[in-house]
């Protein structure tokens, strides 16, 4: 990681790869999975692109996974890619979709010019 940059879970002490659940209120006892939040922050470029490489592997198993963006103040077309590259990955193998949580406003613009809105649940919260 570089300077200042954190990644970090936002459950850190739950296992990231198992399933996870909790009772949900008023639903009869069905067990719904908990979230696994994984919390980016600063820059997200080429120089970076093999760290968020690794990240999206170490995540790949995890269900349901979000991605908190709010803290990523700049992100290029190769951190985009991964992403896209993982989802895709993700349906291929019958996951979940990654949804990404409060994204920046530069992310969620990024998102809105490449017209990847349908690639993405873009959510405020979970």
């Amino acid at each position: 990681m570089n300077g200042g940059d954190v990644i970090l879970p936002a459950n850190a002490d739950l296992p990231s790869s198992r399933r996870l659940t909790r009772r949900a209120a008023g639903a009869n006892n069905e067990s719904v999975a908990q979230p696994i939040i994984v919390r980016l922050q600063g820059e997200y470029d080429i120089a970076r692109r093999d760290e968020l490489d690794d990240l999206l592997d170490r995540y790949g198993d995890a269900e349901p996974l979000a991605f908190d963006l709010n803290d990523v103040h700049s992100i290029d077309t190769s951190a985009i890619r991964s992403l896209v590259r993982f989802q895709r990955a993700r349906k291929e193998a019958g996951r979940t979709p990654l949804v990404l949580l409060k994204p920046s406003p530069v992310v969620r613009d990024f998102i809105e010019k490449a017209q990847l809105n349908h690639t993405f649940e873009v959510r405020e919260d979970y």
